[in-house]
């Protein structure tokens, strides 16, 4: 089984794949747009979290764990609590990305997209930016909006 699909549940309804011990869990005020799975951070000259669209929150990234009151693909209601990873190096996430409109090999990296809350697959032009790399082939035809990947960054 691949951590690949359109919605979290069909991605293995989780975002912290390998269950490593030592994850760094923050606990915060959701956005109204948080979904498990997505890239968050922390808004320049706000402080209050968000799915900032890249450059836009450059304090820290995390990652939106599922909610428990709810199914895992159930979005946040804004200002309930809720839960971000900090990713580690080398360990793997499940994560929201933009279709990169082609398939990609296992190993592509993957950055902050313009799009908030994603990341992108399709546009790492300088290959040591990439903060992860997806683990498996990406299949354009599938359409996946969440894939897993390696933490690099």
């Amino acid at each position: 089984m691949t951590n690949e699909g359109l919605l979290l549940s069909s991605a293995g309804g989780v975002v912290c794949v390998d269950g490593r011990a030592g994850e760094t869990i923050v606990t915060c005020i959701a956005p109204s747009s948080a979904v498990p799975g997505m890239i968050m951070t922390i808004a320049a000259g706000v402080g209050i979290i968000s799915d900032n669209d890249a450059g836009t929150g450059e304090y820290w990234t995390g990652i939106a764990l599922p909610r428990y009151d709810l199914d895992c693909d159930t979005a946040y209601t804004a200002a309930d609590m809720m839960e971000v990873v900090i990713p580690k190096a080398g360990h793997r996430y499940v994560i929201k990305v933009l279709d990169p409109g082609a398939a990609r090999p296992a190993g592509s990296g993957c950055v902050v997209s313009t799009t908030a809350g994603c990341c992108d697959i399709s546009v790492v032009t300088v290959e040591s930016y990439a903060m992860a790399r997806i683990t498996n082939d990406y299949v354009d035809a599938l359409n996946y909006l969440f894939v897993e990947v390696v933490w690099s960054a």
